[in-house]
């Protein structure tokens, strides 16, 4: 940020702004980037204890707990079945996917003008039309504004000094908001032999469900 100085003091310059009054900020723009990260992992083990919507197994990792939604169905044999009917000390293979949906926001607006006054709670600008604009250095959510310069460099907006020209955004990164976070897939593939299908034809054969 470049630095101007003033040829008149802070007193003068409130004195001016009483005067004239002040124009309102430029309004906010808001902008969100959502991105979905999937991670998958092939767990074998043994089942610990099993019930409407969480399946915990014992594997070389230890014990795992893993959340599964509550309608979700696998196949056993020639049957559909829930997850808590699965019993304890079934040996079994799980695919499982867990996908994460993270929602980012930023809210920005257009900042320009010189600064003639700063505050503890924020600062004033005269502005291209020679007006008097204020602003805080956090938004009504207690978020800080940054200051985002035209090169793409930022710095804390409570580092602005009095005399220098702003040209910019004032920007304020929301808390990511994870808006989706389950298992999406669960494959079952349960130990020959220990299956408690009555079918035995078809024990041994990989047992599938999908929680779409």
């Amino acid at each position: 940020m470049e630095t101007h100085h003033m040829s008149c003091n802070s007193s003068v310059v409130a004195a001016c702004v009483l005067t004239l009054g002040l124009s309102s900020a430029a309004l906010a723009e808001s902008s969100a980037v959502t991105t979905t990260e999937t991670k998958s992992a092939v767990v074998t083990g043994t089942v610990q204890a099993a019930s409407a919507n969480t399946l915990t197994v014992r594997g070389a990792n230890g014990v795992q707990t893993y959340v599964v939604p509550e309608s979700f169905k696998l196949r056993l044999g020639e049957r559909e079945v829930g997850v808590d009917q699965l019993e304890p000390g079934m040996p079994i293979t799980a695919d499982i996917t867990n996908e994460i949906t993270t929602r980012n926001v930023t809210e920005s607006r257009k900042v320009e003008g010189k600064v003639v006054q700063v505050t503890p709670g924020g600062f004033v600008l005269l502005d291209p039309r020679n007006q008097y604009v204020s602003y805080n250095f956090q938004d009504e959510r207690g978020n800080d504004y940054r200051y985002r310069a035209p090169d793409g460099q930022d710095a804390p907006l409570r580092e602005v000094k009095l005399g220098e020209h702003l040209s910019g955004e004032m920007v304020t990164h929301f808390p990511p908001q994870i808006i989706d976070e389950r298992i999406v897939q669960l494959d079952v593939a349960v130990t020959p032999g220990l299956a408690t299908a009555p079918d035995t034809s078809s024990e041994g054969a990989p047992a599938t469900g999908a929680s779409r």
